[in-house]
């Protein structure tokens, strides 16, 4: 995750609670921390505490607001920003048909392994059960089995106890490998409440790279590489933090490339030795095969 000294400089310290904090106060604190620039959602009455929480919290580091004509357009832009910048990319909806209109682009961001935090709301506690208004509780709608399907993390928070650990768990989930989005529906009832417990957990807990290495692997590609003379380059989606070495290869060993069809957005369309996406009807300028012998495709 791409984050800078300011944000640096709080990985060390314990989340702290703002005087006459509610929980969407908390939420918006959590985003700050994490140096996230924008919320992408449509406003509705169940959803209204956190824009008000994000109206209050104007110091300048804090998430502004982009509001979408639609909640699926304002999934793809959270997805598109977390793509863009390798931060947390944050959605929101009303309950209802406002959660539901997210799917398509949470169904995006997860097949594309992209971490997105979607944040829902839910009518009021008392209201679940009696058939109120757009009610997406389990009793009707169940929108948290909904997003189970499309998401890494997906829970209703029920009481204010378990905004800390639900929303610590969320953010973890959407971070580690696999990435991908996470789902909190929250009552509009519960985000009014004053936050009541404070977090240990230190900020940089929560976005840290965990990396495994098969260094048999690699010392078996080494001896492959250093013994071939003519190499041809195949990227996929999941190549996107090591674009830059992989380019230096390809200039160091004059290697063509060629992308799956979600591996395409990492590089320059018009690079010298691109040579296009595999399996698609393309014209590309130097087909693979005017190449007399590839010895090993990587």
């Amino acid at each position: 995750m791409n984050l800078s000294s300011h944000a640096r400089e709080n990985f060390e310290k314990e989340i702290q609670l703002g005087e006459g904090w509610d929980n969407a106060d908390l939420i918006i604190h959590y985003l700050k921390l994490l140096e996230v620039d924008y919320i992408f959602g449509v406003p509705g009455g169940a959803i209204e505490p956190l824009f008000n929480a994000i109206a209050r919290s104007n110091d300048g580091y804090s998430p502004k607001i982009v509001v979408a004509r639609h909640e699926s357009g304002a999934a793809f832009m959270a997805e598109g920003y977390a793509r863009e910048t390798g931060k947390l990319g944050v959605c929101c909806a009303t309950t209802g048909p406002g959660s539901t209109n997210l799917l398509t682009g949470v169904a995006s961001a997860y097949a594309d392994n992209v971490p997105v935090l979607v944040i829902t709301a839910q009518t009021p506690l008392p209201k679940f059960g009696r058939n109120a208004l757009q009610e997406s509780s389990c009793t009707a709608i169940d929108t948290v089995a909904i997003f189970k399907h499309c998401t890494r993390y997906s829970t209703l928070i029920s009481h204010t106890e378990q905004i800390h650990p639900k929303l610590i768990s969320a953010i973890m989930a959407a971070n580690r490998i696999p990435k991908g989005p996470v789902h909190i529906s929250i009552p509009s009832d519960i985000l009014r409440q004053p936050t009541v417990i404070a977090s240990k957990m230190k900020i940089g807990r929560l976005v840290q790279d965990f990396t495994l290495t098969d260094n048999d692997a690699v010392e078996k590609l080494t001896v492959m590489l250093s013994n071939t003379w003519r190499i041809a380059l195949f990227l996929g989606k999941g190549c996107g933090s090591a674009i830059d070495e992989i380019m230096e290869f390809s200039d160091l060993t004059h290697a063509p490339i060629v992308t799956a069809p979600a591996g395409k957005r990492w590089l320059d369309g018009y690079h010298t030795r691109y040579r296009g996406v595999y399996g698609f009807a393309l014209v590309i300028k130097v087909p693979l095969r005017q190449w007399k012998i590839i010895r090993l495709i990587y």
